[in-house]
């Protein structure tokens, strides 16, 4: 259940072509538009040519390292064509002059001075200066590029159909769950700031911690008639965030600090950390929330 924020790419794509430091020429540390960079060697030789897709992963973190948001974990990473000038063909500087001049295996750093910015984000309200981390994973054909494009949206048409056909299982669980929190009988385990849940599978991986950034499925419904607001299962496709990242109400948050990966769970959550007296959508204000949840991976 996330606040409207803006997506990393979008957020990324936004700032740096609609923003410029200045107008000074480049040096081997310095854009053409002025953004500084570092680009740190990874030990492979291999680079794009004329045609070729790069493809990256990018993280933004704030001036403290912390991370904002990752493409790690993306079913399909961010690519750029490199075009007959050797330029990457995205019309967004300097993501594409810098990654020009990487190698496989290679990362880079670009500060980005938030003052310069035209947009802004709440989460940038206390930064000076987002740090962009590109690491160059691959470089592929367009052949290559189109295969494993259809390959990947193979795979995720899979899981999604697969994780729609749950949905009625999942209502009857949350039905029961229901049920049984009216008749004053459900066992619940408590956790900060008054959480409540009961876990139905106990994950064998790593405990979720702030700075993570999970995939998750939910089904989400009011306490008071069990009517379901929202839920992932009906799309299929998880709900990825960062915790502690001010991109979910607070009661998640915390629900999901309490869970190993591949944990499911039944959490309640009390309407201070979910939306309080403002409400959302079909969610009316002061209602406390009633979710089920699957923490999938930690990314």
């Amino acid at each position: 259940m996330k606040y409207s924020l803006t997506a990393l790419v979008a957020l990324l794509f936004i700032t740096i072509s609609t923003s410029s430091c200045d107008s000074t020429a480049g040096s081997k540390d310095t854009t053409s538009n002025g953004f500084k960079y570092k680009i740190h060697k990874g030990g492979s030789d291999e680079r794009a040519s004329a045609g070729d897709f790069q493809v990256f992963q990018i993280d933004l973190l704030d001036d403290k390292d912390r991370m904002i948001q990752s493409t790690a974990g993306y079913p399909e990473p961010p690519s750029m064509k490199l075009d007959t000038t050797g330029v990457t063909d995205a019309g967004i500087p300097p993501i594409g002059e810098v990654l020009a001049q990487m190698s496989v295996g290679d990362s880079a750093v670009i500060l980005f001075p938030v003052d310069s910015m035209k947009q802004t984000d709440p989460r940038l309200d206390t930064i000076e200066t987002l740090k962009y981390v590109i690491i160059l994973r691959d470089i592929m054909s367009d052949e290559e590029m189109t295969a494993q494009r259809m390959q990947a949206q193979e795979k995720i048409q899979a899981a999604m159909m697969a994780n729609q056909a749950r949905l009625p299982e999942i209502e009857k669980l949350s039905a029961d769950i229901h049920s049984q929190y009216k008749a004053g009988k459900v066992d619940w385990k408590e956790g900060p700031e008054g959480l409540k849940y009961i876990i139905h599978k106990e994950g064998s991986g790593p405990k979720a911690k702030p700075g993570d950034r999970i995939s998750a499925q939910y089904y989400g419904y009011l306490p008071t008639d069990g009517s379901m607001f929202d839920t992932s299962f009906r799309g299929g496709n998880p709900f990825s965030f960062t915790i502690d990242n001010r991109e979910v109400i607070r009661g998640w948050d915390i629900a999901f600090q309490q869970f190993n990966e591949g944990t499911t769970a039944t959490i309640l959550l009390p309407s201070e950390i979910a939306y309080g007296e403002r409400g959302s959508g079909r969610i009316p204000g002061g209602s406390d929330l009633m979710f089920y949840v699957e923490l999938e991976e930690i990314l």
